[in-house]
């Protein structure tokens, strides 16, 4: 390997570590409670490392997130998800998942995004465009309807998925709530743009999500009795 190749293996070592270091501390004794000068000792770097290689403390907030995002796009370069379809519903599901189970960390991070983002920090990926390639890959393959803008359902579909995601972080609501508020969010969508067959299979989910969710039984209508 050349040098220069070398080195960067090295700087993404360091960044790798420094990312581990916050998260372990942040979710040990909350963001607040930790400086950088107590990442840096624990990744055994110079505090000027992590600003030449993240930045500040908000820059290593999304860095931490997108860790979680890197583990679903190899869950997806798997081939877990075969369809457009499919591929946002993984990335919806899984996701929830993952916040969940590592919830003391990741509440805490996202209540500051809306900090972090007006600090100047951003996210390394482009979500939304990400969303919107599955929906246009689904209009390939016939499942979603042609005449719908990929880019723009793409889009509210990341935005529904963040208003459950800052609810669960606000504490309005729980983790199962999390999980079901994205999926119905999704699938809602999805149905609405949905073509032929898999309108009729993405809403029979939709209609068993609900009924799971409501905790009771579907009631009949006084004219289906």
């Amino acid at each position: 390997m050349s040098r220069s190749g070398l080195r960067a293996r090295g700087k993404e070592r360091r960044r790798a570590e420094i990312v581990a270091a916050a998260a372990a501390l942040w979710r040990r004794h909350g963001i607040e409670a930790v400086s950088l000068q107590q990442v840096a000792e624990a990744a055994e770097v110079a505090p000027q490392t992590i600003y030449n290689l993240i930045g500040g403390v908000d820059a290593v907030v999304f860095a931490v997130i997108e860790t979680l995002l890197d583990k679903i796009g190899e869950g997806l370069a798997s081939g877990s998800a075969k369809s457009g379809v499919e591929r946002v519903l993984y990335c919806v599901r899984t996701s929830a998942d993952m916040f969940v189970a590592d919830g003391r960390l990741y509440r805490q991070l996202i209540v500051r995004i809306p900090q972090a983002v007006f600090s100047g920090a951003h996210l390394g990926r482009d979500i939304t465009g990400a969303y919107a390639a599955s929906v246009a890959a689904g209009q390939v393959e016939g499942d979603i309807d042609r005449a719908v803008n990929a880019d723009v359902l793409g889009r509210q579909i990341h935005i529904a998925y963040l208003g459950a995601l800052f609810a669960w972080a606000s504490g309005g609501l729980d983790d199962g709530g999390l999980r079901r508020s994205a999926e119905t969010s999704a699938l809602a969508l999805l149905t609405a743009a949905a073509a032929g067959a898999e309108r009729d299979r993405l809403a029979g989910e939709l209609r068993a999500l609900l009924i799971a969710s409501s905790g009771t039984p579907a009631q009949a209508r006084p004219d289906q009795m």
